[in-house]
């Protein structure tokens, strides 16, 4: 599955590939990117269930056992903000990111803001709390006073 970028597996040789978990957000972000008029890669989807994001050759494409993971003709990339960079930067003509550079940097301010504040808030107020690493943080497990969200 890892190894998934030949021709045979894909609609064009050229088409990235993401792998992703169904329903989680990170993975969705990503996933909306690509679904995106005038961009195009290939959607493969991991097992947690069954350990897939624990194989060895999902450790070498990604060390911290995560989704969503881009692999285009040798470039490997986690973290789904950087997949959604990554694919308006590769796209010609693509309307997402703005090309004016005052107008991007607002939309990367907004997209930082949802990493660093939005997620964890929500996480927080929902209790869905996505994976261990995340709950322990919450808790304040991590830091030397606990974190306590603001809503």
């Amino acid at each position: 599955m890892w190894d998934r970028m030949g021709a045979s597996e894909h609609p064009a040789e050229r088409d990235p590939c993401i792998f992703i978990v169904i329903r989680t957000t990170n993975a969705g972000r990503a996933v909306m990117t690509a679904a995106h008029p005038g961009m195009a890669a290939t959607l493969v989807t991991v097992d947690l269930a069954k350990g897939e994001h624990r194989q060895p050759q999902s450790v070498k494409l990604n060390p911290n056992h995560k989704v969503p993971v881009l692999k285009d003709d040798g470039f490997i990339l986690w973290e789904s903000h950087a997949i959604m960079q990554y694919l308006c930067d590769i796209t010609p003509l693509q309307t997402i990111a703005p090309s004016a550079k005052r107008a991007r940097a607002d939309v990367n301010g907004w997209r930082f803001w949802c990493a660093q504040r939005f997620v964890w808030a929500a996480r927080a107020s929902t209790g869905s709390i996505g994976s261990r690493d995340c709950s322990d943080r919450i808790r304040g497990r991590f830091s030397p006073s606990p974190i306590r969200p603001r809503f």
